[in-house]
């Protein structure tokens, strides 16, 4: 049976794609025929899912990013755009946690280290943000394309105590919600 779309030679950018859950998307989406532009913190977990890709036959370029920093981003976005031309698919999987944002079993609320809130908040919601925008003003333009945030159960319950990274995740579930509207 025939899909109902083509993912053949589309342009996807997944940010956080060294990472378990950003590796996985684009391996997936590599094997389906997408070019995939992973963005990661780190090199070298860059470098080993490009590997990957490339093994099994996928085209990949990886980049070395700070989705906290636009001129970063910006920098990438046009790099990506001379290569392939487009970009189709925004996927944004950079995130995560950290101890003190996070109440441990022995603390409260009011044990909360703000600046490691701020440092979790930042890189969750900020770090989807500023990517979107910025893929977001390609595909606005190019009048096609498609954005993934990624969320938590966390952001409509309360569940191990993860206080900033659930705050953050709700944060940009709202955002992604806006931006459907914008664009």
């Amino acid at each position: 049976m025939k899909p109902n779309f083509d993912l053949n030679n589309k342009v996807a950018v997944i940010t956080g794609g060294g990472g378990a859950l950003g590796s996985c998307i684009a391996q997936s989406l590599s094997q389906s025929g997408v070019k995939i532009a992973i963005l990661d913190l780190t090199r070298e977990y860059a470098q080993r899912t490009l590997a990957m890709i490339e093994k099994q036959g996928g085209h990949a370029i990886g980049f070395t990013a700070n989705v906290l920093s636009e001129e970063s981003i910006e920098k990438i976005s046009q790099e990506i755009l001379k290569k392939w031309g487009r970009v189709d698919i925004l996927l944004n999987a950079a995130g995560g946690n950290m101890p003190g944002a996070t109440i441990a079993v022995d603390q409260t609320i009011f044990d909360l280290s703000i600046d490691d809130f701020k440092k979790v908040t930042e890189l969750n919601l900020n770090g989807s943000v500023i990517p979107s925008l910025i893929f977001g003003k390609i595909m606005a333009d190019q009048k096609s394309g498609s954005i993934i945030n990624y969320s938590s159960m966390s952001v409509d319950r309360v569940i191990t105590r993860v206080v900033g990274y659930s705050a953050s995740k709700a944060g940009i579930e709202n955002f992604t919600r806006w931006m459907a509207v914008e664009m």
